[in-house]
C-alpha cells in the first residue's frame, strides 16, 4: 500500500512540475513574442531603457520567485497528505 501512495505522489510532484514549468514557459516565450509582434510596445521606454528590457531583465525575476513559491507550496501541500496518509494506521 506504501508503495501505492508513493507512486501516486511522485506523479502528483510530477504533474505540479509540468504545470509551474508550462506557466513560465508561456511567460518567457510570451513576452519575447509579444514585443515582436508589436513593435510599438517595444519602442516604449522607461527613462533611457527600452520596455522590453526592463520587463524581460528585472520583471522576469519577481516572476521567478513567485512560481517558485507557488512550486514549494503545492509540493509541501501534497507531502502533508501523503505524510497523514501513511501515518495512519
Amino acid at each position: 500500500m506504501d508503495r501505492l501512495y508513493l507512486r501516486s505522489l511522485i506523479r502528483l510532484h510530477l504533474s505540479i512540475s509540468f504545470v509551474h514549468l508550462g506557466v513560465f514557459a508561456i511567460i518567457a516565450l510570451g513576452l519575447p513574442i509579444l514585443f515582436w509582434a508589436f513593435p510599438t510596445v517595444a519602442a516604449y521606454r522607461v527613462g533611457p531603457i527600452p520596455l522590453a528590457w526592463v520587463v524581460l531583465g528585472g520583471g522576469g525575476y519577481p516572476v521567478l520567485i513567485a512560481i517558485g513559491w507557488s512550486y514549494v507550496r503545492s509540493v509541501e501541500e501534497a507531502e502533508a497528505e501523503y505524510a497523514e496518509l501513511v501515518d495512519e494506521p
